[in-house]
């Protein structure tokens, strides 16, 4: 068949499916309906609630809102993925070294503390970078315009560049992406839904600029309220009255001082405007009473005119300025760095020009405040019971009483402290009901000391939300070797097994051996790492060993000056001049995989026969009636595994889906992971139906976005989605055709 035929035919087809769509949505229902009225209702809300918003930041920020809202939809699913569910990143913006916040594993769909917590649950698979996780929208769109209004961006002029197809290009060339293809989908999604009337921050007829909402979602129980206060942005008073409403009244009403009342399970959205200017919240209704966290902040007044910085040193680009006696907020724990200005903390609060930023600012010029204390009872007069430092993650466990809310929460030593605090200084988190504990990683799974030596694991625990985080630590010899809230205690030579338990049940252990004898590993470092010549940050470095590099370890080492820092290793790898370098480096970015001389696995997947195959990094071959024991049988590592897109382990009778992926593992470490697609299997269910082609239909005419498995079991017929994968995936369902499943190089 020559090449214009084949091309005749697809374009047949593809003509074919126009017709049947048009059929589906009568000509004279749809023909002049826009863009946005055929939007299901969340998304309309959805966009409503990101333009009241981008409004006020274009007005406060000069960040494009078009340009705003338009990457929020294309970048989060309108809210809808597993970013703006579970992260509160709208964005999908990156975690690299320098983010100091909470992080998210869009594959476990777990947030973590920080990117500490979340190298030590990676071990070997860590990469240097996830992504950020926010308590709530509003903490994203912040971010948001933090970032473009710094660096590269700031540099090319994005701040103040009002055409948005300039803009679009403009995110692209500073690096926000290095798909080209994105700046043309933004500016689809900016003119097929009108986006450039948010960018009006002219004031209307009453002198309202915008109205933002203080929360931009929220969650109320049954028969529970919940009450949303507004800021009105505007260069004159203005006279006339906020009017409340609800888009539906059925699920909730809102009365005209901000009170949400519910009434039945659903969502609505709830504005509050002025004219044609209006603040947005979407209201859910929950069929259960949410337990809410929150997250602390202290007050500080500022001592001078005092720049805000993107990092805490004084080369980083100034973001903005607080005039001298400014009260901003500090919320998150002092950063100590060493440098001219020693004590940084992360600060939000009005600039100079009155607009709201957030960065990182030197403690010599504020005056902090000292009000975090944890009460013994709902006012001033009772015991304190201790303190919690600013940017701690408290869990709220009943209604406020006397401007008090009841909560747990740990304190700078660690301690937990269940009591009262002052809830000016909580905000609450838009994180409702929170999960079990899923997750418990230990940063050693072996450790060798001698007697009389303590060490201190470093543990981390998923999700950080959960409400109940503390562990159960317990040895199982502790005449060998004791434990304290991870601090372990050598006595006598011998072995014991240290082991931490969540609530949930969830638990990691390390393997202690009480030796004078040193101990070689083969390890992998996680990280860009120096060699030095002594276990010592002002110690000469030989040179940089790279990522991913293989090493061997000598725990147990002892120098000159007897055994060496806990946070170092005594490291030998090859070098990123090619040379071996023998030294001291990190130990938390160096993972141990298994003892020098010990039989290791293969850590390559080998597959028999021809069935099953790894083609352009995923496994394809399954089918929706396989089982993991059936995917297992090609497999011929002893140490692999199937794990579900929760990443939970499959028993060999559990059905695999697309975005299941096969593991080896080593000491309860993942040392290799690839994703399983199943072609046609497109919402990862492990079936092929029609919420498969459905799903397949909406993404190539725009309205949703695949990637991953998810995108790989969409393209049937070729490295794009079209009319062609849409058909073949229905007719599949239908029973006319038979998706190949087979591995195609």
């Amino acid at each position: 068949m020559t090449m214009r035929t084949k091309r005749y035919i697809s374009l047949f087809v593809s003509l074919m499916l126009i017709m049947s769509f048009i059929t589906a949505f009568p000509l004279g229902a749809d023909a002049d309906t826009p863009a946005f009225e055929r939007l299901s209702t969340y998304k309309q809300h959805f966009v409503r609630t990101m333009g009241s918003f981008a409004r006020a930041e274009m007005y406060k920020n000069d960040i494009l809102a078009s340009l705003k809202v338009s990457q929020a939809i294309y970048e989060s699913g309108w809210g809808e993925s597993t970013f703006g569910t579970t992260a509160k990143n709208l964005f999908c913006i990156k975690a690299y070294s320098s983010w100091k916040g909470k992080v998210f594993d869009r594959v476990e769909n777990i947030i973590y503390a920080n990117l500490d917590d979340y190298r030590i649950i990676s071990g070997a698979n860590f990469g240097g970078s996830s992504w950020r996780a926010y308590d709530s929208w509003i903490d994203s769109i912040a971010d948001h315009t933090a970032l473009l209004s710094s660096g590269t961006y700031a540099q090319i002029g994005i701040p103040g560049m009002f055409d948005y197809e300039e803009a679009a290009y403009a995110v692209v060339d500073a690096g926000y992406t290095n798909d080209y293809g994105y700046s043309r989908n933004v500016i689809r999604i900016i003119e097929d839904y009108n986006l450039t009337k948010y960018d009006d921050i002219t004031p209307n007829e009453h002198g309202v600029i915008a109205i933002e909402m203080d929360h931009a979602e929220a969650f109320v129980g049954p028969g529970g309220a919940y009450t949303l206060s507004t800021d009105i942005i505007s260069e004159e008073a203005v006279t006339e009255q906020l009017v409340w409403a609800s888009t539906d009244q059925t699920v909730a009403t809102v009365s005209q001082d901000g009170t949400v009342s519910a009434k039945k399970t659903g969502f609505t959205l709830i504005t509050a405007s002025i004219g044609d200017r209006e603040a947005c919240a979407i209201v859910t209704v929950t069929e259960s009473s949410p337990d809410y966290n929150g997250v602390v902040f202290e007050t500080a007044v500022t001592t001078a005119n005092l720049n805000v910085r993107a990092e805490a040193n004084t080369q980083s680009s100034i973001l903005g300025k607080y005039p001298e006696g400014t009260t901003i907020r500090i919320t998150g724990p002092a950063l100590s760095t060493g440098g001219q200005y020693d004590i940084w903390y992360p600060v939000t609060g009005a600039s100079e020009g009155g607009s709201t930023i957030s960065g990182w600012v030197a403690a010599d010029f504020l005056v902090i405040g000292d009000n975090l204390r944890v009460m013994s009872q709902p006012d001033s007069s009772g015991n304190m019971l201790g303190k919690i430092i600013p940017g701690t993650y408290i869990n709220i466990t009943g209604e406020k009483s006397g401007g008090y809310y009841p909560i747990i929460g740990k304190s700078a030593s660690g301690d937990t402290l269940t009591g009262w605090l002052k809830a000016e200084h909580i905000k609450l988190t838009d994180t409702v009901t929170p999960p079990e504990v899923t997750k418990v990683a230990l940063n050693r799974y072996e450790l060798n000391r001698d007697i009389g030596i303590s060490y201190q694991l470093s543990y981390a625990v998923g999700s950080f939300y959960a409400a109940d985080k503390n562990l159960t630590w317990t040895s199982s010899d502790s005449s060998v070797a004791s434990v304290n809230n991870g601090l372990v205690t050598t006595h006598k030579y011998g072995t014991a097994v240290i082991t931490a338990t969540a609530a949930s049940g969830v638990n990691a252990s390390c393997v202690v051996t009480v030796t004078n004898q040193p101990v070689r590993y083969t390890a992998v470092t996680v990280a860009t790492l120096y060699v030095r010549e002594a276990d010592s940050e002002t110690s000469r470095a030989k040179g940089i060993i790279n990522s991913g590099t293989t090493v061997t370890v000598t725990d147990n080492h002892y120098n000159g000056d007897g055994l060496i820092d806990d946070g170092w290793h005594y490291v030998e790898g090859e070098m990123r001049d090619g040379t071996t370098g023998i030294g001291f480096s990190k130990s938390d970015y160096i993972v141990l995989l298994a003892k020098e001389g010990e039989e290791s696995y293969p850590r390559e997947f080998e597959i028999a026969g021809d069935v099953i195959g790894i083609v352009d990094g995923y496994l394809y071959g399954a089918d929706p009636t396989y089982t993991a024991g059936d995917l297992l049988a090609y497999v011929l590592n002893v140490n692999a595994s199937v794990y579900n897109k929760n990443g939970n382990a499959l028993t060999s009778e559990d059905g695999i889906t697309t975005g299941c992926t096969l593991r080896l593992t080593e000491n309860g470490i993942t040392v290799k992971s690839i994703d399983i697609v199943i072609r046609g299997d497109v919402n990862g269910n492990g079936t092929i139906g029609s919420a498969d082609y459905l799903i397949v239909k909406r993404c190539f005419l725009g309205s949703f976005q695949l990637e991953g498995a998810y995108l790989k079991a969409a393209q049937i017929n070729g490295e794009s989605v079209g009319a062609m994968d849409y058909l073949m995936i229905k007719r599949d369902f239908l029973g006319t055709y038979t998706i190949d499943q087979q591995p195609r190089n």
